[in-house]
């Protein structure tokens, strides 16, 4: 296969406008180092300069992005940083989005697109900056439709399984699809919809080993043994298959023995690392910490389905979860000049929200899952297709609907700082008794950019049996 070009540098097309360069440069020193994440990018530090040099709907999808970076950018430093809410922005710099847009459209008509492998490419590499810029905007059913589309493309095109078929670019675009789908999975975002169209074709590591090269490389490895997990749950959840049955406890088993694999290899490869000395190592080897033990909790739970009381076998796991959790907002204090590690702001990959949203709704100890609340209320930054206002704000309601008044004859001091860990004492509080507790939290956002939320969840009747609410 033919791989895309690398532009030696970033020179004014002649096909473009002052205004586009301006929002190409934008893009370029600005959204490139800012939108990937501690993790970085294939697709944002390389291929998609690659893909705007030979496809113009590539190159019209990041200058809207950066138009809408640039926008979202200064909105954080002109809102109430208590809002959730962004500011309505100016009709002529919507008018601008809008042309990259239309742009965008005509170039991936059928009488311009040719169906081939490059022309293929630049259709998918399209599709993953416009989702990105949805999110971004806070236009989170559109963007979704566009995940759900470019996902129909890659399986339609991609008929191998075999990983080691394909050339790095095509890896780099499936690699980005997986994380998209995988981000939104964690977030519960119409899942029967995003397992509906899971990519097969996905890197898997021979297992023991010596150790990881990277960072990255571990990530991957646990990237594909996160999906597994997500649709193990799922498997158990929608009641397709029966929780044990010798087909899930088995997959169960050998997941979580890969888990435990993974951790001992990342253990033995830390002093490959430049943990002490990578300020980037550092905070990316404490998100893998997170994400390994949300991992851990997920696949010893998940076939569990009928009692949410066995999350309190874990309240050691999840303290363990908030402790990192602390420890990375600590370092981004003691960083904060280093926008490379710094959460307020966006980034297109997950970062923190999923580990404590997930810790807020599952770990029923009053103070653990206030914590988790406050660290996600700590700062104003997107990840994704989520906010962590937003995340906040979901989190809090499924805790009052839980506790109800639980605790109103009980003294729970909610009044702490974010660094201090739960004492002794506080971890000894008691939970709401099962009936209390509420299932299958699915959330369902808006299109509209004002982030209104609908809650569907599961809760037991007074006769014990799982009731659809929202």
């Amino acid at each position: 296969m033919r791989k895309l070009s690398v532009p030696k540098s970033l020179t004014v097309s002649p096909r473009i406008t002052s205004e586009e360069q301006f929002y190409l440069e934008w893009f370029h020193r600005k959204s490139v180092p800012k939108l990937p994440g501690v993790f970085g990018s294939r697709l944002w530090d390389t291929l998609a300069f690659q893909a705007s040099v030979v496809g113009p709907a590539v190159l019209h999808s990041i200058v809207a992005l950066g138009a809408v970076h640039k926008r979202e950018v200064l909105e954080d430093l002109e809102a109430d940083r208590s809002s959730v809410i962004p500011i309505p922005v100016c009709d002529e710099q919507e008018e601008s989005i809008q042309r990259q847009f239309s742009k965008v459209v005509h170039c991936l008509q059928p009488t311009a697109f040719n169906n081939n492998t490059e022309s293929v490419r630049i259709a998918l590499i399209s599709c993953l900056v416009l989702v990105s810029l949805e999110f971004l905007r806070g236009r989170y059913q559109t963007g979704r439709i566009h995940l759900q589309n470019g996902l129909k493309l890659v399986r339609s095109t991609f008929k191998s399984v075999s990983w080691l078929e394909y050339d790095t670019v095509d890896q780099c675009i499936m690699e980005a699809f997986h994380r998209l789908q995988l981000q939104l999975q964690l977030q519960m975002f119409d899942q029967h919809v995003f397992l509906k169209y899971t990519i097969k074709q996905y890197p898997v590591f021979e297992i023991p080993f010596a150790n990881f090269r990277d960072l990255g490389e571990a990530r991957r490895h646990l990237d594909y043994l996160l999906k597994e997990v997500v649709q193990l749950s799922h498997d158990a959840a929608t009641g397709d298959k029966d929780p044990h049955s010798y087909e899930l406890l088995n997959a169960q088993s050998r997941i979580q023995a890969e888990l435990e694999m993974w951790f001992r290899v990342l253990a033995a490869s830390t002093d490959s690392f430049e943990l002490n000395t990578s300020i980037t190592d550092s905070f990316s080897y404490k998100f893998l910490l997170l994400y390994y033990t949300m991992s851990r909790i997920m696949i010893q739970t998940c076939l569990d389905t009928e009692n949410e009381s066995v999350y309190e076998n874990f309240t050691s796991d999840f303290v363990f979860l908030l402790s990192q959790a602390v420890d990375i907002a600590v370092a981004l204090q003691l960083n904060i000049s280093d926008t490379t590690v710094s959460l307020p702001g966006s980034i297109s990959d997950i970062g923190w929200i999923p580990p404590l949203y997930y810790t807020a709704l599952k770990c029923r100890n009053h103070r653990v899952r206030i914590h988790a609340v406050k660290l996600l209320a700590s700062t104003r930054h997107r990840e994704g297709a989520w906010n962590s206002k937003l995340a906040a704000f979901v989190a809090q309601k499924v805790v009052v609907i839980e506790e109800r008044d639980f605790y109103s004859d009980i003294s729970a001091n909610d009044e702490f700082p974010t660094a201090e860990l739960p004492g002794v004492g506080e971890l000894l509080l008691p939970t709401p008794p099962e009936l209390y507790l509420i299932k299958g939290v699915e959330v369902v956002l808006s299109d509209d950019n004002t982030e209104k939320v609908k809650l569907m969840y599961k809760q037991r009747d007074e006769a014990g049996n799982w009731q659809v609410l929202s």
